[in-house]
């Protein structure tokens, strides 16, 4: 990872933020193991901001997926099977967020 985008204590702030959060995902609830750990996003893309507003926990699935819609990650990188899995995913996400605000209005 290159770390050279992030300020210089994010690797203290992403671990005291986690702690902080309980270590659990934003997005699907998922606690962080010593195995798979969860990782700490910043929600505006901007590596340097690091204020707790613009900070978010995420399991490394959520992750992928915030990065996928965001545009930051191209599906393309990512091995067949894994693309087949988190493609099903975001269209899930989509139709959720698409029925709630169908259900609003």
């Amino acid at each position: 990872m290159d770390y050279t985008k992030y300020n210089k204590n994010w690797r203290e702030i992403s671990r005291e933020f986690r702690r902080k959060m309980g270590d659990k995902c934003f997005d699907c609830g998922r606690i962080g193991t010593r195995k798979k750990p969860n990782v700490t996003d910043h929600e505006d893309g901007n590596k340097r901001n690091d204020s707790e507003s613009n900070l978010r926990v995420r399991c490394p699935r959520c992750h992928l997926i915030k990065g996928i819609k965001s545009g930051e990650i191209s599906p393309a990188q990512l091995p067949f099977k894994k693309k087949a899995d988190i493609w099903r995913r975001i269209k899930c996400s989509l139709h959720l967020t698409e029925t709630r605000t169908h259900m609003e209005q």
